[in-house]
């Protein structure tokens, strides 16, 4: 009996002297944000954007080579619907400062069918029509690629580009 309570006891404190399990990753280096998001809640702010009226704003800079170009100004009340685009009303003519829609946005793919016993029929593009003094219908919804900038928000990535 005294010897299975000595073991019990060495055994303990054989236990006891080891080191603790080894420190994993903290919720400050998984977040981008450098916070732990579950213990230190803090809302974002809300995004602000450009209350500058359409003519008076400048053209923001491109955060990379070929990315569509960023909408400096106010688009509240400008809607983009089946009816109506208010966009187009100073961009598709252009004017003083005001950048007009590129030649890219008034032309369409011609579309050319694959050989028709492969499986599955494959399409390729075999040029560029332009549309008669118009838009290609499918860059009509501008705000699919372009976007205003909030300018209270800081990118959480470094831009490497």
């Amino acid at each position: 009996m005294k010897k299975q309570l000595i073991l019990i006891g060495l055994l303990l404190l054989t236990l006891a002297a080891c080191d603790p399990a080894p420190k994993g990753i903290g919720c400050e280096e998984i977040s981008l944000r450098h916070d732990c998001l579950d213990l230190l809640p803090k809302p974002i702010d809300a995004p602000r954007y450009s209350a500058i009226s359409p003519g008076d704003s400048k053209l923001l800079p491109r955060s990379f080579n070929g990315v569509p170009p960023q909408i400096p100004h106010t688009i509240e009340g400008m809607d983009i619907n089946k009816d109506g685009n208010m966009c187009l009303a100073c961009h598709q003519f252009g004017g003083e400062g005001v950048p007009v829609i590129p030649e890219s946005h008034h032309k369409v793919p011609v579309v050319a069918l694959g050989k028709v016993d492969t499986s599955p029929q494959t399409t390729r593009i075999t040029g560029y029509d332009l549309v008669a003094d118009d838009y290609n219908p499918a860059r009509y919804f501008c705000t699919q690629c372009h976007v205003p900038q909030a300018g209270n928000l800081k990118p959480l990535v470094l831009n490497r580009f």
